[in-house]
């Protein structure tokens, strides 16, 4: 798929993969979603829903463009930064415990995104891209796990129990 992505984006914009993709995602499930039985309420309201699916979009359009414009090793290496952005806002959003030992390993990571990036030798704005993709990505989890947490609390487990 990366390869694709990177052969399409010579000629393309980050946006036609990025619909190709959609649409050969859209043929694989749509059998498997029209045979289900049950339609399961999303929870979230519209404004939420929009905003996950906001902050997924431009984190894979962003992805697709840093795809695009580095090689490929670096686009990849930089979107694993996913896991630090995760682990900060959960703390802070979700209040969740993080120990000594999750910052430090963060804060070791970070520093090899550093080497990758290298910064003070002008790096690629396109490096930005991916760390934007991790951070768009990031994100959409953090709200669809504070989502899930808040329809729990409010009694409805159908958001936690698996499909059909």
């Amino acid at each position: 798929m990366l390869w694709m992505i990177k052969t399409l984006g010579q000629d393309y914009g980050p946006f036609q993969p990025l619909l190709g993709r959609g649409d050969v995602m859209a043929l694989i499930l749509a059998p498997f979603a029209l045979l289900r039985r049950s339609v399961r309420r999303i929870s979230g309201t519209p404004l939420e829903l929009a905003g996950r699916s906001l902050l997924a979009f431009g984190g894979q359009a962003m992805g697709i463009a840093a795809i695009t414009a580095l090689p490929l090793a670096q686009a990849q290496s930089l979107s694993f930064t996913k896991g630090f952005v995760v682990l900060a806002l959960a703390a802070m959003v979700l209040h969740e415990r993080a120990g000594m030992r999750q910052w430090v390993s963060m804060g070791v990571g970070m520093a090899g995104v550093m080497n990758i990036l290298q910064p003070n030798q002008g790096s690629d704005p396109a490096g930005f891209l991916a760390l934007c993709r991790a951070a768009c990505l990031a994100a959409s989890t953090i709200a669809l796990q504070a989502a899930m947490l808040s329809a729990w609390r409010l009694g409805d487990v159908s958001a936690l129990a698996p499909l059909d």
